[in-house]
């Protein structure tokens, strides 16, 4: 790997070594976030870290350093997670799109005497699919319900919405306990799990949603007595509300203790864990004057973010170039040859060709989903090591090995 010498300032320095764009990733905010989780649900609750948001090893490893399991939506993320160390015990797999191959996977770990923690079935399908596959095969499953909330999200991250594709219907779970189609093969239905949707402003939907995962598991108990887990999900939020600050970790788990709960307790948080522990390093390539307004195109966009484009995600942008200067209002856009390539409207200082920006909350689902459309290399991988200095952990892809 090549690395960087550390500077108390270290951004004009990384620009200079590797170049932008590229990704910075600060260790010590990923330790922090953890931490303070751990803190609001307690240690003996099962800790799974969604690699969905980040499956970077260097952040996957770090997190199981301190107590984190993965939590796994395909049999790339599960080679991620085995590559940062965590082992298939700690490792549970989810996800609405589990192909053949996925499933026989999980089942060949378990013949093999190296199991998955359990998986997660969303859908009557599926649960007979796999009851199919499996069946001797000694093998902990979850189901997963929908919860028909109503999230305090936007549209796009409201997974537990009745709309939603995510998850067993009422009528769907009653369907499967009453057919049950894991009868006489080695499936054991261990409890249900719910998620709600990301970034919640508020704990009603969540609340609304653990009352319609309880119920669900007294449900399930009435088929399969040795059920004892519920997996919460996530969705803590990373950034205020408009109105304020969101709800912590700590409030999200405040109100389950208006419930008796089950034996085996579990989250399995993302984007609460590693947003704020990332930033997009950039560089201004142009900048034009629109009547009082500066349009700036930067060397990053939709390519390393696709969230402002995506859903109009909004993230903070500071500028390292004379950031105490007079600000201007500022269009920023990406290099890409989309339109939507926009990243939003800021106040900013005035901006020349060469000025660094730092745009930040780019920890979770940034790199995650980072593509070469236009014929771009994936951004080198930064980490700000507290005891080594920065650090290189991903190097810029070559051009000759784009795929196209």
């Amino acid at each position: 790997m090549a690395s960087v010498a550390p500077d108390h300032s270290p951004y004009p320095q990384l620009a200079e070594a590797v170049g932008t764009p590229a990704y910075v990733l600060d260790p010590a905010a990923i330790d922090a976030a953890a931490d303070s989780a751990t803190q609001a649900f307690g240690e003996h609750w099962i800790r799974s870290y969604s690699l969905k948001a980040n499956p970077l090893p260097e952040v996957v490893s770090r997190l199981h350093a301190r107590g984190w399991g993965a939590n796994v939506v395909s049999l790339g993320e599960w080679e991620a997670a085995r590559r940062a160390g965590v082992p298939n015990a700690e490792t549970t797999m989810e996800g609405i799109g589990k192909t053949d191959a996925e499933l026989r996977a999980a089942i060949a770990a378990a013949r093999d005497g190296d199991p998955l923690r359990w998986v997660s079935l969303e859908t009557l399908d599926e649960a007979r699919r796999f009851a199919q596959l499996c069946g001797p095969v000694p093998l902990d499953v979850l189901l997963r319900i929908n919860p028909a909330v109503r999230p305090e999200t936007h549209a796009g991250l409201a997974v537990g919405s009745a709309e939603s594709k995510f998850g067993l219907r009422g009528a769907e779970l009653r369907t499967l306990l009453d057919t049950d189609p894991f009868a006489g093969t080695g499936i054991r239905v261990r409890g249900v799990h719910v998620h709600v949707g990301s970034q919640l402003g508020e704990v009603t939907a969540w609340r609304n949603g653990a009352h319609a995962a309880l119920e669900a598991l007294d449900l399930v108990r009435t088929k399969h007595s040795g059920a004892d887990t519920v997996d919460f999900g996530g969705g803590f939020p990373v950034l205020g509300t408009p109105s304020g600050p969101g709800p912590s970790a700590a409030d999200f788990a405040a109100v389950l203790t208006e419930h008796e709960l089950p034996a085996r307790c579990a989250i399995e948080p993302g984007r609460a864990l590693v947003a704020e522990a990332g930033a997009l390093l950039a560089s201004v390539l142009h900048v034009r004057d629109l009547g009082g307004t500066q349009q700036v195109v930067l060397d990053t966009g939709m390519t390393e973010l696709i969230r402002p484009a995506l859903y109009g995600a909004r993230h903070p942008v500071h500028a390292l170039t004379a950031p105490d200067a007079p600000v201007l209002p500022t269009e920023l856009h990406g290099p890409v040859c989309e339109s939507a390539d926009r990243i939003g409207h800021y106040e900013l200082p005035a901006l020349h060709r060469g000025d660094l920006v730092l745009i930040g909350m780019a920890g979770a689902y940034s790199s995650a989903l980072e593509t070469t459309y236009n014929g771009r290399p994936h951004a080198p991988k930064v980490s700000l090591d507290p005891e080594t200095g920065p650090r290189v952990v991903q190097d810029r892809e070559r051009l000759a090995a784009l795929r196209f």
